[in-house]
């Protein structure tokens, strides 16, 4: 029966209820999260490395999988419902899929949702219909990587995307995905298929209760291989071995600090697996050990889109739907998502639109088209961090798992050559050599079945060339071969077809096989251990004999890093570009030459703390971006990003909008850039730095500005004439140094700042040497900003300066996804200053910039250590004052502060850290739940008015 609030303010005041204490006592590292519109059944709560959930239906606590890395220094606890469990789908069929999921019928009843590879965009309900034992056996060696069995004789890669669980003995319930395997030994973790697969690519923990598994004689673990198949409505396009997954089951992230490079920690655990997974965290981006206090917001794909649509026509970088009249750059940052017909499940960050128009960070894959139905949200691939006593902001992508600091443009991992699957990033080639006359097929019959053997061993022939190689699959008994597979086409010429070719190896004798077709093979090496099996389909590119650069089957996977395929080339692979000091190369892109001139890369080595480093980009081809020096990238396990220049949070030299930096031509010339909603001061552009976001211009690198009037920008000849689809930025605050000291930032000729305009803000190396670091500025000319020491920059850095000032103890960042103000909704995140402060600042997501020193009403409350928040989903920020107890409720939309209540029982001593979330019943009651500091005691309050 549904429950009805009668409660009227004055006549019923608020009242606090006792929750049944936290199992441990709250501390300064410690945090809650819950669901993002406060609809969760359940409330996560981590105190040190203690982990558990609250059941608002039952009043009781339980634990839950302790964190694989203990928290440091300060933590930010952050729920996603977009994200769940993840995997590969092992096959499907009309109406069922098979995946490498949970024991039993946990996943019955949840969405799958593919989202890369075929099938893509599309979401059914899981109905389990069965479990398969694949294989078992008892382990006999093993470490945190890999799992072997010395008694088995796999084929290379058949257990890709399955589950190994340990079901008996030491470490018993651990369940891992297999990422590849060999004869014998399953591995479940490798640092360098992070990029290609980061949600799957987790070691054994050995963290109480589990344990590392042993292979001590009599208490050896045993382990089974395990897949699940489920009947779902007919897929529209059906999924196969090539798509990824997720199951809308929801999890939590956990960012802290670490007293090591990269100075911080982002773990993701799995709500419904109750495991944890370290995430990637490049090094170069904080400078020290993490302090005072921190912040972690994901966008969330919840409630409804912001608008949703049909596109009435599309091109490569553009969607267009011309009934709409939104206000320009409404949805700048957000993420259009294709979810019908043509292109159905791409999603790309918006950066730019017009009253009809959206352009994107990237090239489609597919172009929407008039059948194309789209969707606006929030960008759900998107979370920022803050705090740190910094002003800055950095921003973690899930998709990519990869840190940037200013807008996403592409990523990937280097390679000189590249060999992929559809909807996954392409590993790297290290070589590829052709053979005249390799074996391109064999007779699964064999001629004679010779005696003693077993499956799964593999027998190589060398008539006519060198070592071909094919596998058992079946026997009959007393070991007569009764069926093959190619496993490796040879390495030596001089194949020819025919009967009874002999064999050697294995543990029988006598077996003969027919070479039924032979032909031009390559066997391909790569950089690091692969996933493919006899029979994918895979695309090269990068060679410069174009013949490579196409789809291939392949013909047998010999090993974890190597597979043949059949060719027309004309001799071996050789890559069209390599890497160097000066060159990063990505041989799977496709991108217009010169887009990324003025952006940032970020150059990461392998794993999941890696070092890096950051450059600013001079020049790029389709596949290759020229950088000052570095060292060079690794072939095929180096992971790069490409984001803008102007990190988040970057100032503004103008603050009214019609002398800003940033706009939409009306016109122009070879020579000249017109914005007719301008009124610059003259000249006050003259020597800056201009780029062409997108539109007309798009891709034609750094212009120089000579002079400008109030609406005219004018420069050196350019090879294009501006127009209304003409999207352009000066660079005013942030660019390439050219001279620095220890206490000095020069950008001399580029600049014409007014003197100490940016006294007392925040600059930040963001790349070239001693990046990471940020200080406050002391005063400057018109090139030359003075600020506090630091580690000595050069005329390869980066800087920027950033518009907030430093969030102290008390902060956080509150993304208002759901206020009543159509012409906000979604695009503010609210942000305490903390640090004793009464100042709110507001992020401004389109802008990509801080509307700082916002006013509410009072303000004359501070806020510091010990101050939380909760947001309600709709209009509402609640805000618990320091030690205090004092509840206050925001009003967005009105700017009001107004009393909220105050706990039964006073706070002890202040700690940092948010212990404080909404919780919607089902009949639309608000709870306010909140925890005490330094104690176990919490409470819950009906919000009513």
């Amino acid at each position: 029966m549904a429950v009805t609030n009668n409660l009227k303010p004055q006549v019923d005041l608020p009242v606090w209820e006792w929750c049944r204490f936290t199992p441990t006592a709250t501390v300064a590292l410690s945090g809650m999260a819950t669901a993002d519109d406060g609809s969760a059944r359940f409330i996560y709560y981590i105190s040190a490395s203690s982990f558990y959930r609250y059941d608002t239906y039952a009043d009781a606590w339980q634990q839950l999988a302790t964190p694989n890395t203990a928290p440091f220094a300060a933590l930010s606890l952050r729920y996603t419902g977009f994200r769940g469990y993840h995997g590969r789908v092992l096959s499907a069929g009309a109406t069922s899929v098979q995946i490498g999921g949970l024991r039993g019928a946990t996943l019955n009843g949840k969405t799958i949702k593919i989202l890369s590879g075929p099938g893509i965009g599309q979401e059914r309900v899981l109905t389990f219909t069965g479990e398969t034992i694949h294989d078992m056996g008892v382990i006999t060696a093993t470490t945190t990587l890999t799992l072997a069995d010395s008694t088995k004789k796999w084929k290379f890669n058949q257990w890709s995307g399955y589950v190994v669980g340990i079901t008996f003995g030491t470490d018993a319930t651990q369940y891992k995905k297999i990422l590849y395997n060999d004869a014998t030994t399953l591995y479940i973790s490798d640092a360098n298929l992070q990029p290609h697969d980061p949600w799957n690519n987790q070691p054994f923990a050995a963290i109480a209760p589990y344990a590392l598994p042993v292979t001590t004689a009599g208490s050896q673990a045993h382990f089974q291989i395990i897949s699940q198949t489920y009947s779902v409505d007919a897929w529209t396009v059906q999924p196969d071995y090539r798509s990824n997954y997720t199951t809308n089951t929801g999890g939590v992230y956990l960012f802290s600090g670490s007293n090591s490079a990269p100075f911080f920690t982002l773990q993701y655990y799995d709500i419904i697996h109750d495991s944890w997974q370290t995430k990637t965290c490049n090094q170069a981006l904080l400078a020290a050990t993490l302090s005072t206090d921190c912040t972690f917001e994901r966008m969330a794909k919840t409630g409804t889109a912001f608008l949703s649509s049909t596109a009435t026509a599309g091109a490569a970088r553009t969607l267009t739907d011309s009934v709409q009249t939104m206000t320009v750059d409404r949805y700048a940052n957000y993420r259009v998502l294709i979810t019908g017909g043509t292109g159905i499940g791409q999603s790309r960050r918006i950066i730019c639109n017009t009253a009809t128009v959206f352009t994107v960070n990237k090239a489609w894959d597919t172009n929407p088209d008039a059948t194309s139905t789209y969707e606006i949200w929030g960008d759900y691939d998107k979370a920022f961090f803050s705090g740190h006593a910094g002003a800055a902001m950095l921003q973690y992508s899930p998709s990519n798992d990869f840190w940037m600091q200013g807008a996403s443009f592409d990523d990937g991992v280097v390679a000189n050559i590249g060999v992929k699957m559809s909807g996954w990033e392409a590993l790297g080639v290290t070589t590829g050599a052709r053979i005249a006359a390799g074996v391109t097929a064999v007779n699964a019959t064999p001629t004679a079945g010779g005696t003693g053997y077993l499956v799964g061993d593999i027998l190589t022939c060398s008539v006519g060339g060198t070592a071909a190689r094919v596998i058992v699959t079946a026997i009959a008994p007393t070991g007569i071969v009764s069926t093959i597979e190619l496993v490796a086409a040879g390495t030596g010429t001089g194949f020819t077809t025919g009967t009874g070719k002999a064999t050697t190896g294995g543990t029988g004798s006598g077996c003969t096989i027919e070479i039924t077709s032979v032909g031009a093979t390559c066997l391909v090496t790569t950089a690091s251990a692969n996933w493919f099996k006899t029979g994918d389909s895979v695309t090269f590119s990068g060679c410069s004999d174009s013949a490579y650069n196409v789809a291939h089957t392949i013909l047998g996977a010999g090993s974890t890093t190597t597979f043949d395929v059949a060719t027309s080339a004309a001799g071996s692979m050789a890559a069209s570009n390599s890497q160097s000091t000066t060159v990063i190369v990505d041989a799977s892109k496709s991108w217009t030459t010169n887009e990324h001139v003025g952006k940032l890369v970020h150059l990461s080595v392998a794993g999941t703390a890696p070092t890096a480093q950051i450059r600013w980009i001079t020049a790029n081809t389709a596949t290759t971006l020229t950088v000052a020096t570095i060292v060079a990238g690794v072939n095929g396990t180096s992971k790069y990003a490409i984001y803008d220049s102007k990190v988040f949070g970057t100032d503004n030299q103008f603050k009214p909008a019609n002398q800003q930096n940033w706009g939409h031509a009306s016109g122009g010339s070879t020579t000249t850039l017109i914005d007719a909603s301008k009124s610059w001061v003259v000249n006050a552009w003259a020597g800056y730095k201009l780029r062409i976001e997108s539109g007309t211009g798009f891709a034609t690198g750094i212009i120089s500005i000579t002079s400008n009037t109030a609406t005219t920008l004018t420069y050196t000849t350019q090879g294009f004439t501006p127009d209304a689809t003409t999207h352009y930025e000066i660079a005013d605050s942030w660019g390439l140094m050219t001279a620095a000291s220890t206490t000095t930032v020069t950008e001399t000729t580029t600049k014409n700042w007014t003197t100490n305009m940016w006294a007392g803000k925040r600059i930040r190396i963001t790349g070239g040497t001693s990046p990471g670091q940020e200080v406050a500025i002391t005063s400057n000319t018109a090139t030359v900003i003075t600020m506090a020491t630091v580690t000595l920059p050069d005329t390869t850095s980066t800087y920027a300066i950033l518009g907030a000032p430093a969030r102290g103890a008390g902060t956080q960042l509150i993304w208002i996804w759901g206020n009543s103000d159509a012409t906000t909704k979604g695009r503010l995140m609210l942000s305490p200053r903390g640090g004793a402060s009464n100042t709110f600042d507001l992020y401004d997501i389109p802008t990509a910039r801080w509307v700082y020193g916002y006013f509410i009403s009072p303000q004359a409350e501070t806020f510091t250590t010990g101050s939380m928040y909760a947001y309600d989903g709709e209009n509402t920020v609640y805000l618990q004052k320091d030690a205090t107890g004092r509840v206050f409720a925001y009003n967005v939309s009105t700017n009001a502060v107004s009393a909220l209540g105050t706990i039964p029982y006073g706070h002890s001593t202040a700690i940092i850290g948010n212990r404080m979330e909404i919780v919607e019943t089902t009949d639309g009651l608000k709870y306010l739940y909140m925890m005490r500091h330094t104690g176990s005691e919490m409470w819950r309050m009906l919000i009513f008015f």
